[in-house]
C-alpha cells in the first residue's frame, strides 16, 4: 500500500493520522504501508491528486486499487483493503 501525499498541511496530518489508525488493526505480515511525497511518484503510478493511496495485492501486482478523495474517513481505507482480502486482526 503505498500513500502519496503533497506538503505537509494539517489535512495531511489528519490523513496520516487516520492511516496509522486503520493499519494498526491489521497483521503487519500482510500489509506493507509506504508513504511517499508526489513528487516522488513511481512512473507507473501516475499520481494525479493527493493524497492518492494505491492498494496492490502482491499475490497479484497487477491488480491495483487507487483511492482518491477525502481519505480521513476509516471506511474509505478499510473498504479499500477489504476489496483485496486483507482483513483486520480479530
Amino acid at each position: 500500500m503505498r500513500l502519496y501525499v503533497s506538503g505537509r498541511s494539517e489535512y495531511t496530518r489528519e490523513v496520516l493520522e487516520t492511516l496509522d489508525t486503520i493499519t494498526r488493526r491489521y497483521d503487519p505480515a500482510e500489509l506493507t504501508v509506504q508513504v511517499r511525497d508526489a513528487k516522488d511518484a513511481e512512473e507507473d503510478d501516475h499520481v494525479f491528486f493527493t493524497p492518492m493511496l494505491i492498494v496492490q495485492d502482491a499475490r497479484d501486482p497487477d491488480r491495483k486499487t487507487v483511492v482518491v478523495g477525502d481519505l480521513r474517513k476509516p471506511d474509505v481505507l478499510s473498504s479499500a483493503l477489504a476489496s483485496h482480502g486483507i482483513a483486520p486482526r480479530q
